[in-house]
């Protein structure tokens, strides 16, 4: 949604929030910290971990993205961060309800 206003000029530039991909980014690197940290505990193979990295590296992308833009406007980026920013969420949002299955049946769940 905050893209999508800032495209259609509701954010206008001047006033667009240079840090908000910089905490999606931190979010994701936590994140797998925290999938390291279960596959350790449960001895995973750490192929969840493997794949995850390829999360962090589209939040990595999408915030370089979205600093390049924010030093020189150029509207054409926007769009390519909206598409990498919809791989990230599909792709995080199978990674992880099948590292949560796998949790659940080693817990017993």
């Amino acid at each position: 949604m905050y893209l999508d206003k800032l495209i259609d000029g509701s954010i206008p530039y001047e006033r667009m929030d240079r840090r908000i991909f910089r905490l999606v980014w931190e979010y994701e690197k936590l994140m797998l910290e925290r999938i390291i940290k279960l596959e350790d505990m449960f001895d995973f193979s750490g192929a969840f971990s493997e794949d995850y990295k390829k999360i962090v590296e589209y939040a990595d992308d999408i915030r370089m993205l979205y600093a390049s833009y924010h030093m020189r406007r150029r509207d054409s980026i926007l769009p390519k961060i909206k598409e990498i920013l919809d791989k990230l969420y599909k792709e995080e949002r199978v990674l992880l309800k099948a590292f949560n299955y796998k949790l659940g049946d080693k817990l017993g769940l």
